[in-house]
């Protein structure tokens, strides 16, 4: 496309830095407005000017921007000016699905399933895609999949002529091609042909081709995803699954190589996006010959589909063998807990809907230079939203993208705050000579507030730097060569440039500037000179004297941003490999602590959270076993002895085991053994003494008299009328060489 290249300003704000792609009507670029990138579509030059291709670019803009879901790509803008109109989105640095073709299943699953999550929002919203490909499917850099492109896109009520056909045609269904009214069902047949594009590298040839039998490492495809290819891909839309929630469903049961029959895809009844949308009822008999059907037709139908009935219920049982039993049907409770989970999901789209206009309008304000921590902090809550609601963490989304909204209600006062630093900005960039910077800081301030007097007044005065600095730098040379007529010359010729260049007429203040760059630079260069070392402290110490010397500066602060995530990121790695360490001195309280003070640092560290799980479980098992063993005189209880064995077998599952904790599982499975052993013990009485031993009986009156005993701790209590109880507790040893056990009343009373 001619008129574009790297470096060119669009809409006076986006600056093309590559070309990411291009298409029949123009291409996509990435661009950067400030720190922040973007991609941009454009029209190509050659119908940029038509109003039908502005038109049909800003019909994509709207009906993209009204779908707010983590998985669909987000847009941002819309520019049109004379010979120039385009679509400002997110931009996406994965590329797009087209590198993960014939990849194995189970490494496919994720973004497969992210794409029918993206879908199915956009059909509860009467949105039809109907061009699925591998090339609409973009990745973030996280690998995260989001669906794109809804040029051809169909919206609710949609019967014009641009809504018939489009898309492409190896993925298109057999009513896409014909041009009938988009439905639902022909994203279901979209969705198989990317299914097959997948796993074979290509989409399917033609209709009922050989479907594929195996992934692309090889490995056969489960039963229930041949089965959800086959229906998806029926040329019949009313024998395809019924929408994106039931091929998710095949979609997981397959992956999950579950044995047995699946449950069965139920048929999909194609209907209009509007119909979609609104949760409309089917229509009634009427309601079809309204449609367009004579009732003759309909009558006509409905007496095949009857020989049809018969057909099925008399003929086909003789010719295909019995089913397999259908799935138990979900309980009570499942069907509750999905509805909650629905009504969570609708509250966190809620919150979504409100907190994205804000976003846009913020971003069209160029947030991102002025908004500092809240909009950092707004970004971390709205990628962290996004995450929760990809796993389905509903509830957590919602609080993240509400978090995020309180965060942006911050921004919007502090418009006019942010209109005054950039006009101060420009001007100091006027003193400072930086065309580049004044213009960018004055065009900032035109966003803020389109027409402001003294944002035109600096652009006017910038556009005269190039002539004005010339002048400047011949008066500075001059002067300090001594050559002072010169240099007056130089000045006075400049003045007649810029009568409020407030340096102008002061020489001191000019040399004053630019030692002050020239601190600048070293110091940036100090900074960036240790961070490449490892000298953290040494990076931070420079970059913070560049800041004294240039307050506010962008490219210092964000250095000092990354001097912070490098020492964060150290800290982490210190951190794990210290629990690891002590994971494997079986210090698991150690561990633990480490891994808490790692995720203190980040809490989306998936390797410190599941060590510390595991130190806290090791950790527990540890002092539940020495407990018992400390107790084990109780042994001799039968319950106690339950729950001990209960505990060595458990005990015996963990792997991997270490000293420590095989060696408390020995001594419990000794003490278990010793207490299981039952040893003779000699009682002495006096023939008088009724005698009772808890946990053993009533023994009555006896002068001597042998038990066997478990090991452990009894107590033996002696009643005597007309003496005082006399109570006795004695330990029985494991080794036999328990005394003589004295129980006699022999103290009236």
């Amino acid at each position: 496309m001619s008129g574009l290249s790297p470096g060119l300003r669009i809409a006076g704000r986006y600056e093309l830095r590559r070309r990411l792609g291009a298409g029949g009507m123009g291409e996509v670029w990435l661009a950067a407005a400030g720190e922040a990138e973007f991609a941009l579509k454009l029209l190509a030059p050659a119908i940029a000017g038509n109003p039908r291709a502005v038109a049909l670019l800003q019909a994509e803009f709207k009906r993209t921007r009204a779908l707010r879901h983590p998985n669909i790509i987000r847009v941002h803008d819309f520019h049109a000016a004379p010979g120039q109109a385009c679509i400002v989105m997110q931009y996406l640095p994965g590329g797009d699905l087209r590198q993960w073709r014939q990849r194995p299943l189970d490494a496919l699953m994720p973004a497969l399933l992210a794409v029918c999550d993206a879908l199915e929002y956009a059909h509860r919203r009467g949105v039809i895609h109907r061009d699925l490909k591998a090339a609409n499917v973009l990745l973030d850099g996280r690998g995260v999949a989001c669906l794109g492109d809804f040029g051809v896109a169909a919206v609710q009520d949609a019967t014009g002529p641009e809504t018939r056909g489009g898309g492409s045609l190896a993925w298109a269904g057999p009513q896409q091609r014909a041009g009938e009214p988009p439905a639902i069902a022909d994203d279901v047949y979209g969705f198989g042909a990317l299914l097959v594009e997948m796993l074979t590298g290509a989409p399917p040839a033609h209709a009922g081709m050989e479907l594929p039998a195996k992934d692309g490492s090889g490995r056969a495809l489960p039963d229930g995803l041949r089965r959800l290819l086959a229906a998806s891909l029926d040329a019949e839309p009313a024998r395809r699954p019924a929408g994106m929630a039931a091929v998710r469903s095949a979609l997981e049961e397959a992956a999950s190589e579950l044995s047995g029959a699946s449950p069965l895809i139920r048929p999909l009844k194609r209907q209009p996006a509007a119909a979609v949308a609104a949760q409309a009822p089917p229509p009634s008999r009427a309601g079809a010959s309204a449609a367009g059907l004579p009732g003759p037709v309909v009558f006509a139908a409905l007496g095949v589909l009857l020989l049809i009935v018969l057909g099925v219920v008399f003929l086909l049982p003789r010719l295909v063998p019995e089913p397999a039993p259908a799935l138990p049907k979900p309980p009570p409770a499942a069907a509750t807990a999905a509805g909650q989970d629905e009504a969570q999901r609708l509250a966190a789209e809620d919150v979504l809907g409100e907190l994205l206009p804000l976003d846009d309008e913020l971003r069209g304000l160029a947030a991102e230079r002025w908004g500092g921590e809240d909009w950092r902090e707004a970004r971390r809550l709205i990628d962290s939203g996004d995450a929760r609601y990809r796993e389905r963490d509903y509830t957590g989304a919602a609080a993240d993208y509400a978090q995020a909204l309180a965060h942006l209600r911050q921004l919007r006062p502090r418009v006019p705050e942010a209109l005054a630093a950039a006009l101060a900005a420009g001007q100091a960039a006027l003193v400072a000579g930086d065309q580049a910077e004044a213009n960018s800081q004055f065009e900032l301030a035109l966003v803020l507030e389109p027409g402001n007097a003294e944002a035109l007044r600096g652009l006017k005065r910038s556009a005269a730097l190039p002539e004005l600095m010339p002048l400047l730098e011949a008066a500075a040379a001059a002067e300090a060569a001594g050559e002072l007529a010169t240099a007056e010359a130089k000045y006075a010729a400049a003045l007649q440039l810029d009568g409020d260049w407030p340096g102008l007429r002061d020489k001191l203040a000019g040399l004053r500037a630019r030692l002050a760059r020239e601190r600048y630079a070293r110091h940036m260069a100090q900074g960036f000179e240790a961070l490449a070392q490892g000298r953290l402290a040494a990076a931070r110490t420079a970059f913070q004297a560049a800041l004294r010397v240039q307050p506010g500066d962008a490219e210092a602060t964000a250095a000092l941003g990354q001097v912070d995530s490098e020492r964060r990121l150290q800290r982490v790695v210190a951190l794990e490999r210290q629990a690891r360490e002590r994971e494997a001195a079986e210090d698991w309280d150690g561990a633990a602590a480490a891994y808490r003070q790692a995720l203190a640092i980040d809490a989306t560290l998936a390797s410190s959270r599941q060590g510390l799980e595991r130190a806290q479980a090791r950790a527990e098992l540890l002092r539940r076993l020495d407990a018992t063993l400390a107790a084990r005189d109780s042994l001799n209880d039968e319950r106690n002895w339950q729950q001990a064995r209960a505990l060595a077998d458990e005990a015996r599952a963990v792997t991997p085991k270490g000293p420590a904790l095989s060696r408390r599982i020995a001594e419990l499975e000794l003490a278990l053994k010793v207490a299981a052993t039952p040893v003779p013990v000699r009682l002495l009485s006096d023939n008088l003494t009724d005698v009772v031993i808890y946990k053993v009986g009533d023994l009555g009156r006896f002068s001597e008299r042998t038990l066997e005993l478990r090991p452990g701790r009894y107590v033996a209590v002696g009643r005597r009328a007309g003496y005082r109880d006399a109570r006795r507790s004695f330990l029985v040893a494991a080794d036999g060489s328990t005394p003589p056990i004295v129980v006699r009343c022999e103290e009236p009373i």
